[in-house]
């Protein structure tokens, strides 16, 4: 576990470390979507897609050096019965559930259909939560990790659905792993169907990337609407106290498309990407980045206004699922420039906190190294960030703490997650 406390002036990273080489551990293809495990920072995941269509999902343990592979696991024949689907990641639960570090994520299963599945880093059984013939996908976990959205197209079109019962089908989920040790993928009458999941969303279009607000009251997603005989997508906010409020739209712009949201941790902001309209899912590579501010009524904690901050910088290389990172203190974004091979890590100083708008430098590149994405974990004890390169023809995935002004943690304005090691149901 990286331990904080050195304090520097400088805006840099450091302490930088590279963790995983596709080379040494013998990946084969691209690697893309990293995450850090909040509930275990030593933990890192990432999907490496082979010859374009074949999809692997990974947890690496930074203290053990352990690669451990998710999705596809194979029968004694050793024949594949689970394929990550393209554009999928591993979505880590917030907090530990009876001492284990839980995750969510999509698979075709045995059947081919993409359904969500449930698991842990301990026990290598699987549950799976949706099943038919639809797509189920990008799967977010609650701050307090007792329930998750996710999206499906059972509707139609694609809505949000709900599942709040996660401690409850914790416990069924162990007490069959007991009982039938020998099965990898568990599926349990009444549970795996999804029949019972709560759809929160009723849109035309299909609506995707939920994100949940720290204090857990909101989500926000994108929606794809169709304005001025165009189609584009708009952010909206929904209220998880009462779903059955229409969505509020926080973005109307009919040129661009807003896309992939992303909470700040002190929830006064939301950061998004922004690409030209009409584009629907074929969202280019290099996009815009911007940000949004709100404000609360400081008893209910009721969003009563919004009021977007306009675009902070052209040509970022976008992180494939995850949306924007935000650094420590929520006083910055860090994000990867996209215009060409000299693509730095940069970040951003908000403008409510300094006077200046320059994007700073905090990992030059070599000419011939790719930086592709960048992944975090924030806490008022650790900060960590996760970047991933392409460099001498490897992907390569490296592990490094923000420092300095702007990037230090500051614990009054970070969401500190319940003091719970593990929950009991």
């Amino acid at each position: 576990m990286y331990v904080s406390g050195l304090v520097c002036a400088e805006e840099r990273l450091y302490d930088i470390r590279q963790v995983v080489s596709a080379h040494e551990y013998n990946l084969r293809g691209e690697l893309v979507n990293i995450a850090i495990s909040p509930a275990n920072p030593d933990i890192i995941s990432f999907e490496s897609i082979e010859d374009g269509n074949l999809h692997r999902l990974w947890w690496f343990d930074l203290d053990s050096q352990d690669l451990v592979q998710v999705s596809p696991r194979t029968t004694t024949n050793n024949e594949y019965f689970w394929y990550a689907q393209s554009d999928r990641d591993i979505n880590w639960c917030p907090v530990k559930i009876n001492g284990k570090n839980w995750f969510l994520f999509v698979s075709s299963g045995i059947d081919g259909e993409e359904n969500i599945y449930l698991g842990n880093t301990r026990d290598y059984h699987y549950l799976r939560l949706t099943s038919g013939n639809y797509v189920d996908h990008h799967p977010r976990w609650s701050p307090d990790g007792e329930s998750f959205v996710y999206v499906s197209s059972r509707s139609g079109n694609g809505d949000i659905y709900l599942v709040n019962n996660v401690g409850e089908l914790i416990e069924i989920f162990e007490r069959e792993i007991d009982e039938a040790p020998e099965f990898r993928e568990i599926v349990i009458e009444g549970i795996s169907s999804g029949k019972d999941h709560i759809r929160i969303t009723d849109n035309p279009g299909m609506d995707s990337y939920p994100d949940w607000s720290p204090d857990g009251r909101y989500i926000v997603y994108q929606g794809l609407i169709r304005s001025d005989d165009m189609l584009n997508l708009d952010l909206f906010l929904l209220d998880m106290k009462n779903i059955s409020a229409a969505p509020i739209n926080i973005t109307e712009n009919p040129g661009h498309d807003t896309i992939q949201p992303k909470w700040s941790y002190d929830q006064n902001s939301i950061a998004y990407y922004v690409s030209p309209a009409g584009r629907g899912r074929d969202v280019p590579a290099s996009v815009h980045l911007a940000y949004i501010e709100l404000q609360s009524d400081s008893l209910t904690g009721e969003i009563t206004s919004f009021s977007a901050r306009g675009t902070i910088d052209a040509n970022i290389r976008r992180n494939n699922n995850a949306g924007p990172l935000w650094g420590p203190g929520s006083r910055s974004l860090l994000y990867v420039k996209g215009d060409g091979n000299y693509t730095p890590v940069l970040m951003y100083k908000m403008t409510q906190y300094d006077d200046t708008t320059k994007a700073l430098t905090l990992r030059e590149s070599r000419l011939d190294i790719i930086h592709r994405e960048i992944a975090g974990y924030i806490s008022p004890e650790n900060s960590l960030v996760a970047y991933l390169t392409f460099e001498e023809q490897d992907y390569r995935i490296y592990t490094a703490r923000p420092c300095g002004g702007a990037l230090s943690r500051n614990s009054y304005d970070v969401y500190v997650k319940p003091e719970v090691d593990s929950h009991s149901y």
